[in-house]
């Protein structure tokens, strides 16, 4: 895969969040409405400026294994285009 075929993933964490209003001060908006793909940890801090189109990404611990998660996906995982 050359560069040009590069896709960009940018992460944000909203773990330190304690109010939504602070989502402009750190570039949310851009990231979300970007050209890649938005990895967000803590996402529930700003649920309400999620875009309708999202797919959420839950892991859990295995309740049979010690080690391990499951990946559990809900939303329509839309496309960008």
């Amino acid at each position: 895969m050359s560069t040009r075929d590069a896709f960009p993933l940018y992460h944000i964490d909203l773990y330190r969040l304690t109010d939504p209003s602070e989502l402009d001060g750190i570039g949310f908006e851009e990231y979300i409405d970007s050209d890649g793909a938005t990895v967000i940890e803590w996402a529930e801090r700003a649920e309400d400026e999620l875009p309708a189109e999202s797919l959420s990404v839950y892991l859990v611990p295995c309740l049979r294994e010690r080690t391990g998660a499951r990946v559990l996906s809900r939303g329509s995982g839309g496309t960008k285009g």
